[in-house]
């Protein structure tokens, strides 16, 4: 019988070794589940802020608890977006004139001599933009009820053109550039707006349009 050479042992041993550093596989799939469930808890807390959950979950999963620190960059750097609460009516697609309403409800007066010069409006849309926590707070919250009061008053005057009615979280500016998701959108921006709605309209390409106090533009 040969007796196994020094080099013979070694290789054995290292073999054994190697097999002995291999992580237990129950071990193994709970730090994967661990490591994804981490970042997808992050990334709900985002969607509870108003971010889209689907369109960070992937990045979420893989970067497991790294994610957190990009998370907290994200939610101080960028506004959450969240779609639009209807509050009459519903959310259709095809030609619309949008009227994003940043001001008492009476403005919603000045849009009616524009409205009535257009030959085909398609479906009236009014917006009134909110903030965030406003939109997610309960219904019987004081700014909440306001708001929808607000709403419901400047649809009032917009009665003759059946508007669909909602509230749009983010700046007035933020709500011109997302509310008008198709290039033939009108936007009728009614009251504080300055030069944010000029280059909301230059991001989405959408004709926008500043309605004076009198409506006469």
């Amino acid at each position: 019988m040969t007796s196994p050479t020094a080099d013979t042992v070694t290789g054995d041993v290292t073999a054994v070794a190697l097999v002995t550093d291999l992580p237990n596989p129950v071990v193994a799939a709970v730090v994967v589940v661990l490591w994804v469930a981490s970042g997808l808890v992050v990334a709900r807390v985002m969607a509870a802020r108003g971010h889209e959950f689907r369109a960070v979950a992937g990045l979420a999963a893989t970067m497991g608890p790294l994610f957190l620190p990009l998370a907290l960059d994200h939610l101080h750097r960028r506004d959450p977006f969240t779609r639009p609460v209807s509050l009459r009516g519903e959310l259709v697609e095809g030609k619309r004139t949008v009227v994003v309403l940043n001001g008492p409800a009476e403005r919603a007066a000045d849009v009616l001599p524009v409205l009535r010069r257009l030959d085909d409006p398609g479906t009236l849309m009014l917006a009134v933009p909110v903030g965030f926590s406003t939109l997610r707070a309960p219904d019987h919250d004081e700014d909440r009820r306001a708001a929808e009061a607000r709403a419901h008053a400047a649809a009032a005057l917009l009665a003759d053109f059946d508007p669909v009615v909602v509230l749009a979280p983010g700046t007035p500016a933020d709500v011109v550039e997302r509310i008008a998701v198709h290039a033939d959108d009108i936007v009728l921006a009614v009251g504080a707006f300055g030069a944010g709605a000029q280059a909301s309209a230059d991001k989405i390409g959408a004709q926008v349009v500043v309605v004076p106090p009198d409506g006469s533009r």
